[in-house]
């Protein structure tokens, strides 16, 4: 044992014992692997799958829930400005991290009566904080090994495009597309709303990756079917920015990711909440109606003269650095209750539950209806449960609480 991991673990004898075993474990199997690797010759370095279990299984102690490898061929199409190899021209892996949406997150956003916690935990601060901290100790894990790691995560610089510094180069931002990455490493397929669905949990993930020069063997492209072209999201998006027919399609490692043509600048304009179809903290007469043929920045501009006049938005993106206002219902919520009850992803909740307005069309005398594991759900249920903030309570339906 060498005198650093002595060390290591006598720094960390403070800490509870089941995570300073873990820590020296890792320690461990770390220094074995360098003190192999050193001892070969380069000619012989050309296995490296133990090393890449390790990175695996070193991601998900630090937090995350899926993981997954893609080598840079399979970004031969991406543009220039959505490429790794732009920030790292030397790249040869992306490591793609998933980390969840938990479910009882949406339960405040559907019950008007509280945001901060899905944009806290759920939307901008998982994905700027929490997956920022998972793919930033697994890019210091991956440097260990003697590899440059590059940990890379969603942007908030909406469509920002500065001047390259030389005429053949990209200029900044660069900013690789997450979902079509996560494809890549083999983590799911492209739903009709153009977020990544997971065999286990649906689009129910926020992803961030690690660009590295590391030549890591690629995990193989998911082969599943998960979206059943039900199209909820295109019924149920409060922007309707999913185009019920048209589709763009990308081609990765030699398949196509496909989904439905989405309106960016839609997509945002009421995801903000800027509109009142999806905002209830918009004074009189601050509400905006969105103009087809928006830019994104036209949205991104319109957003700042709406914020100044909406003191709790500031707020929203000071705590989670963005305000998600419409909860993800029609691409995120609404899909996985669908995939669930088709038995399409894995990941199942114990209960079932249904907005009470939705009750009263169903002629349900419950405040709420809950389906115990192993109960069958109805045909239609589902899409007949989808929020509409423009419902009215039925009144001819007696003993609904």
């Amino acid at each position: 044992m060498s005198r650093s991991i002595r060390e290591h673990k006598d720094l960390l004898s403070s800490y509870q014992p089941d995570t300073v075993n873990r820590i020296f474990d890792s320690l461990i199997e770390k220094e074995l692997l360098q003190t192999v690797m050193s001892k070969s010759s380069p000619a012989i370095r050309i296995n490296y799958s133990q090393e890449k279990e390790s990175v695996r299984q070193a991601a998900k102690r630090f937090g995350a829930d899926v993981v997954g490898f893609a080598n840079i061929e399979r970004f031969r199409d991406a543009p220039p400005h959505n490429h790794p190899s732009s920030l790292m021209p030397e790249a040869r892996t992306v490591i793609v991290v998933g980390r969840r949406v938990l479910r009882g997150l949406h339960r405040p956003v559907e019950e008007g009566t509280g945001w901060h916690a899905y944009n806290m935990f759920g939307y901008g601060g998982l994905s700027l904080r929490y997956a920022n901290h998972t793919v930033y100790e697994l890019a210091c894990f991956v440097e260990d090994f003697g590899w440059q790691a590059l940990p890379h995560s969603a942007h908030t610089i909406w469509g920002y495009r500065g001047r390259p510094q030389k005429p053949w180069k990209v200029g900044p931002e660069v900013c690789v597309t997450l979902y079509y990455a996560a494809f890549a490493a083999g983590l799911g397929e492209m739903g009709w709303s153009k977020v990544l669905l997971n065999p286990e949990y649906g689009p129910m993930l926020r992803f961030a990756l690690v660009i590295t020069d590391a030549p890591y063997e690629p995990d193989p492209l998911f082969e599943g079917r998960i979206c059943d072209g039900c199209k909820l999201c295109v019924k149920h998006c409060p922007g309707k920015a999913i185009h019920p027919t048209e589709s763009e399609s990308v081609d990765i490692g030699g398949k196509k990711a496909s989904n439905g043509k989405l309106n960016q600048g839609r997509c945002l304009f009421h995801h903000w909440g800027l509109s009142e179809t999806t905002s209830q903290f918009l004074p009189d007469g601050v509400a905006k109606r969105y103009e087809e043929g928006m830019t994104m920045e036209d949205v991104v501009q319109l957003r700042e003269k709406v914020n100044a006049k909406v003191p709790i938005y500031d707020r929203m993106r000071m705590d989670s650095h963005t305000q998600a206002i419409c909860g993800s219902q029609g691409c995120c919520l609404v899909c996985v209750r669908h995939l669930e009850s088709k038995g399409l992803i894995s990941k199942r909740m114990h209960q079932f539950t249904c907005p009470k307005e939705e009750k009263a069309k169903l002629a349900v005398p419950t405040h709420r209806k809950v389906f115990l594991p192993g109960e069958s759900i109805p045909d239609g249920f589902v899409e007949d449960c989808a929020a509409h903030p423009d419902d009215k309570l039925s009144t001819n339906v007696e003993g609904v609480g």
